[in-house]
């Protein structure tokens, strides 16, 4: 019994770190999913909650939008630092 236990769990461990797991699919960096941050990046408004969804679905991209001329200016400004911190999303040093 106790070695059915052992070897369930052996199995049980090694599916988890063999399988694919949903939230692990790939993002498709795409500043335009960012609009709904536009108006509190650019102008200071308030943050919605559309924004904090798209920010964390485009957090593993943050290091390319800072990589990027044209971008990294509102990731690193002070209001898109006031973004990330009002949606709880770290921003990565790149």
């Amino acid at each position: 019994m106790k070695m059915k236990a052992i070897t369930l769990l052996c199995i049980y461990t090694l599916l988890c770190f063999t399988t694919q797991h949903p939230f692990a699919a790939a993002v498709t960096c795409d500043v335009s999913q960012l609009s709904p941050c536009m108006g509190p990046i650019l102008y200071g408004s308030a943050t919605p909650p559309a924004c904090c969804s798209s920010l964390k679905m485009q957090q593993p991209c943050f290091c390319q939008y800072a990589r990027n001329p044209t971008y990294s200016g509102y990731v690193y400004g002070s209001n898109g630092r006031r973004v990330a911190s009002d949606c709880k999303v770290s921003l990565p040093r790149c």
